[in-house]
C-alpha cells in the first residue's frame, strides 16, 4: 500500500498563533530587548557541551570584532543591538532582509552597502560567493558581507530572496553558529523551507538532534517539504525526502519504532536510494550486524546518525571539499583521530574551524616520544597533516627562543611548500607572539615576519624587519630576510612598513631571477602587478625576465561580464556590489595559481573603492601564495 502524508500519525502542535501575535505586538511597540547588552555570537551551551562554531576572522589590522545580536537598519546605531527589528512605525512592515550580526562600528560595511545596486544582481551573486576559499582576506570579506547590517537593495524581489542567501551560503562556510543567529531574528514569516532547511542541518552538524527534530516537525506539520538531504537546494528545486528521512531519525531516537516505520515508508515510496541511510536506520533499531560501507556522499543528517549509533566512519567518508562537511567530520567522536584530524586541517583552511580549535586538534594526536625526541626528521618521514601536528607541538614545547624559532621555521617552510602557509602561521600565532626580536634571532626573521604580515600584526613584523635591517652586514642570513622581507613590508603598509626603494628593490628582483627557474616568473609577475595597482614606480627594465617566461597563462581568468562588472561597481563606488564581484571572480582557486593580473585587477578595484586596508591584506595574501 502506498502511503500518504495524510495518514502520518498526529504530532504535537504548539499553540503559536497566539504568541507569534503576542511577539509581534512586542517588537512593534515595546523597548528592543538586550539593547546596550553586548551579547556573545555563540549560542548557550548545553550541560556538558562547549560551542565549536569558529569566531568572525579578525579584520586586517584590528583586533577581534565585537557581536551583538541582530540589528535592523531601522534601529542601528554604533554599539547598540536589538533581538527584534523595530519600526519608528507599528504599522510599517519591517524588511527583515536588513538584519545582520555586524554594525559598521563592529566591522561591518555600513547600511549603505547595497546602496544605488540593482536587487537581480545582488541575488546573482550572493548565491555564487564561494565556500572553499584558503584566503584570509577572501575568508573575511565574505564573512563581513554576509553579517552586515545594511538596507536592501531597490526592487523587487527575483527568487527567493536575500535571507535565504545569506544564511545558505553562511552555512556552506561553516559559519553555523552565525547563520543560526540570523535565522532565529526572523519573523517566523520569513523562514521558508530553505531557511529551515539550512537551520536543520546545522542542528544536525553541532549534535543539536533536539532541535533539528523540533524544526522538522514544524515543517511536517506546515506540510512543507523541499530538496533531498545533504545540500540546501537551489531555488526551485524539486520536493525531496529530506523531512521525512529526518522524521526517521528523529522517531528512532525517541524510540517510536511503530512511527518510525510509517515514516521509513513515506521515504521508500519517494525512490530514495540513499544506502548509509537505510543502514544507519537498521543499526539505530538494534541490528547489530548493520555496519557503514559506503559513505562517500555523507550529509548532515547521516553524520548525526552515524554519531547516535556510535557507527565508525568509514575510511572513504566524504565528500571533502564542503567546509561544512568537512566541520561536523572533525568534531565526530565516531570518525577515526586520523580523519578526524585531516578534516580538521582542512575545515580550518577553508575557515570552518577557528585556529585554536585545530590546535587543539594538534594537541590531541597522539606522538610518541621516540617521534617527538626527533620531530624534524619524523616531520620529514611522516608528511601531512600529522607532521604539522608533530612541528607545532614541538615549537610548543620549546621554552628557549632558539629552539621555537627552529620549530616554527620547519613548520613554515612546510606550509611554504605545501600551500597553508596562511593557517599554519594563524595557529602559531600565539607562540610567535611569545618571542621578541633580537639580533640573535635575525636569521628568523623572515619567517617570522612573512608569518606576522600574513595574520595582519603589523607592528609586530616591522619589529622583526627592524631587527634584520639591524643586524651587521656580516649576517648573511639577516640580509636575505630583511630583502625577501621588503615587499611584503611595502605591500602592507606603504610607507609605514617600508619606504620605496629603487636599489633595493632591485636587489629583491636580483634574488628572485636567481632563484629556481620555476619560481622566478610567477614570483616576479604577482610582485610586479601588485606593485603596479598600487601605483608603485615599476617600469620597463623590470619587467624583462618575464620575456623569458612563457607568453600565454593557463591560470582561470573570470567571464567578461565580471571584470565589466566589478569596474563599474567600483568606478561608481558600489561597495556592496564591488566586494560581491571580487570574491566570485577570484573564486576558490588558490590565490598563488591565479593570474597575477586577475588578482592585481580586483586589489586595484578594491583600493579605488577606499577598501585599502582589504586591498593590502589580500595583495599579501597573494604574494605569500605566489611564494615571495
Amino acid at each position: 500500500m502506498i502511503s500518504c502524508r495524510a495518514e502520518r500519525p498526529a504530532l504535537d502542535r504548539p499553540a503559536l498563533g497566539f504568541v507569534a501575535l503576542l511577539l509581534a505586538a512586542v517588537a512593534g511597540c515595546g523597548p528592543a530587548w538586550g539593547q546596550g547588552r553586548p551579547v556573545p555570537l555563540t549560542p548557550s551551551a548545553r550541560p556538558g557541551q562547549t560551542p565549536t562554531v569558529a569566531p568572525l576572522a579578525p579584520l586586517p589590522g584590528t583586533g577581534q570584532p565585537v557581536l551583538g545580536q541582530p540589528v535592523s537598519t531601522e534601529t542601528a546605531k554604533p554599539g547598540e543591538a536589538s533581538v527584534q527589528p523595530v519600526a519608528s512605525d507599528p504599522l510599517r512592515a519591517i524588511d527583515s532582509e536588513s538584519l545582520g550580526l555586524l554594525s559598521e562600528a563592529a566591522g561591518g560595511f555600513g547600511v549603505t552597502l547595497w546602496g544605488n545596486t540593482r536587487r537581480d544582481i545582488v541575488e546573482l551573486l550572493l548565491a555564487r560567493i564561494p565556500a572553499a576559499t584558503a584566503g584570509p582576506t577572501q575568508q573575511s570579506l565574505a564573512r563581513r558581507l554576509l553579517l552586515s547590517i545594511a538596507s536592501p537593495p531597490e526592487g523587487e524581489r527575483v527568487g527567493h530572496g536575500m535571507m535565504p542567501l545569506r544564511v545558505e551560503r553562511l552555512y556552506a562556510r561553516g559559519e553555523f553558529t552565525a547563520a543560526l543567529e540570523l535565522i532565529n531574528a526572523l519573523p517566523a514569516r520569513d523562514i521558508d523551507p530553505r531557511i529551515a532547511m539550512v537551520r536543520a542541518n546545522a542542528l544536525l552538524l553541532t549534535d543539536d538532534v533536539a532541535g533539528a527534530c523540533q524544526e522538522g516537525r514544524r515543517r511536517l506539520t506546515g506540510g512543507q517539504q523541499s530538496a533531498s538531504a545533504g545540500a540546501v537546494p537551489p531555488a526551485g528545486a524539486p520536493a525531496g525526502p529530506f523531512w521525512d528521512k529526518l522524521a526517521v531519525f528523529c522517531d528512532l531516537i525517541d524510540k517510536d519504532k511503530e512511527r518510525a516505520q510509517f515514516d521509513l515508508a513515506l521515504v521508500r515510496d519517494q525512490g530514495d536510494r540513499d544506502a548509509a541511510f537505510f543502514t544507519l536506520v537498521d543499526a539505530l533499531s538494534g541490528n547489530a550486524k548493520a555496519a557503514l560501507r559506503n559513505f562517500k556522499e555523507a550529509t548532515p543528517l547521516t553524520l548525526a546518525m552515524a554519531r547516535a549509533a556510535n557507527q565508525p566512519l568509514p575510511a572513504d567518508t566524504g565528500p571533502l571539499d564542503q567546509p561544512a562537511l568537512l566541520r561536523g567530520i572533525a568534531l565526530s567522536p565516531v570518525a577515526p583521530a586520523a580523519m578526524r584530524l585531516e578534516a580538521a586541517h582542512r575545515a580550518a583552511l577553508y575557515g570552518a574551524l577557528s585556529p585554536e580549535e585545530l590546535a587543539k586538534a594538534y594537541a590531541a594526536v597522539e606522538i610518541p616520544p621516540a617521534q617527538f625526541a626527533n620531530a624534524f626528521s619524523e616531520a620529514a618521514k611522516q608528511g601531512g597533516v600529522r607532521a604539522r601536528a608533530l612541528l607545532y607541538r614541538a615549537a610548543q614545547t620549546q621554552t628557549q627562543p632558539q629552539g621555537r624559532a627552529e620549530a616554527l621555521k620547519a613548520l613554515y617552510a612546510l606550509g611554504r611548500q605545501e600551500g597553508d602557509f596562511a593557517l599554519l602561521a594563524r595557529v602559531s600565532l600565539p607562540l610567535l607572539l611569545e618571542m621578541r626580536p633580537a639580533r640573535e634571532q635575525a636569521w628568523f626573521a623572515g619567517d617570522a615576519g612573512r608569518a606576522l604580515y600574513s595574520t595582519r600584526r603589523l607592528a609586530e613584523a616591522k619589529a622583526w624587519y627592524d631587527a634584520a635591517g639591524a643586524a651587521p652586514a656580516s649576517d648573511r642570513d639577516a640580509g636575505q630576510s630583511l630583502l625577501a622581507l621588503w615587499p611584503l613590508a611595502r605591500l602592507a603598509d606603504g610607507d609605514a612598513g617600508a619606504p620605496w626603494s629603487g636599489e633595493r628593490f632591485r636587489q629583491w628582483r636580483a634574488a628572485v631571477e636567481a632563484g629556481k627557474p620555476e619560481t622566478v616568473a610567477p614570483r616576479l609577475a604577482m610582485a610586479l602587478m601588485l606593485f603596479d595597482a598600487f601605483g608603485e614606480p615599476v617600469i620597463g627594465v623590470d619587467w624583462a625576465a618575464l620575456y623569458k617566461a612563457p607568453m600565454s597563462a593557463t591560470a582561470p581568468v573570470p567571464s567578461p561580464l565580471l571584470w565589466f562588472g566589478l569596474r563599474e561597481a567600483s568606478g561608481e563606488g558600489r561597495v556592496g556590489e564591488t566586494v560581491l564581484h571580487a570574491l566570485v571572480a577570484l573564486g576558490e582557486t588558490d590565490l598563488g595559481k591565479q593570474s597575477p593580473v586577475v588578482v592585481a585587477y580586483v586589489v586595484g578595484s578594491l583600493k579605488a573603492l577606499g577598501l585599502e586596508r582589504e586591498a593590502r591584506a589580500l595583495a599579501v595574501d597573494a604574494a605569500i601564495a605566489a611564494g615571495l
